[in-house]
């Protein structure tokens, strides 16, 4: 979650000028601007059924439409999916996976890039073997910014 601090204009008295073309939008300023603070959510997050028990804050696979702890020796890492359980589920259940977002609830997350390792649990300890896959950076020592990225084949 951000915070953006954005004017809002009173456009009864200001000419805007607005080119399509380049997408900009050009506005005067005048004195009567007031600002208003809200928020922006940038998350992607999905209901999935568990194909097996997950535990909060794992990472997770999408495999024919159900999750399963990833694990970074398993190859579909590369190709299908890949998201953190924001909170836990029992074979059968539905949990909601984080795509991209904040995961809450982890207990000293240290600041740094965190990577895929066994049975869904996130590691700093980048694995010497397997699929490397980046799941996020820590935000607090209780925060996870979910942004699955960087695949390298070892």
């Amino acid at each position: 979650m951000f915070r953006l601090v954005v004017p809002k204009i009173n456009f009864n008295i200001v000419n805007k000028i607005i080119n399509l073309e380049r997408e900009e939008i050009s506005v005067p300023l005048v004195s009567n601007v007031i600002y208003e603070t809200r928020e922006i959510r940038s998350e992607i997050i999905d209901n999935y059924e568990c194909g097996e028990t997950i535990g909060s804050g794992r990472a997770v696979v999408v495999k024919n439409g159900k999750i399963y702890l990833a694990d970074y020796t398993d190859e579909d890492i590369q190709t299908l999916p890949v998201g953190v359980a924001k909170s836990a589920g029992e074979t059968g259940s539905t949990v909601p996976v984080v795509f991209s977002g904040i995961v809450n609830g982890y207990g000293g997350l240290q600041e740094g890039r965190y990577f895929v390792g066994s049975d869904g649990v996130i590691t700093r300890q980048i694995p010497s073997n397997g699929i490397v896959l980046e799941i996020g950076r820590a935000v607090a020592n209780d925060k996870l910014f979910v942004d699955v990225k960087l695949i390298i084949r070892r």
